[in-house]
């Protein structure tokens, strides 16, 4: 099954941290087991979708939230 790591600076704007890694299922889906900001799982699911395999959702303070797909 695959997954998606997940880090970045949401909850502490001056360090990076590791979310987790949570599964995809067969739809695209991201499992909901970490809490982040509105719309940061729908833009990393629409990045998949497209065929990215990681990248970078900057949300409107600034902070960043950096996942890499692993299949």
């Amino acid at each position: 099954m695959a997954t998606v790591r997940i880090s970045g600076n949401w909850r502490n704007p001056n360090k990076m941290e590791w979310g987790g890694a949570p599964s995809i299922d067969e739809s695209g889906q991201i499992e909901r087991t970490i809490k982040l900001p509105a719309g940061v799982y729908e833009a990393i699911e629409a990045a998949i979708a497209g065929g990215d395999v990681e990248g970078t959702v900057v949300l409107p303070d600034g902070a960043r939230v950096q996942w890499q797909l692993d299949r």
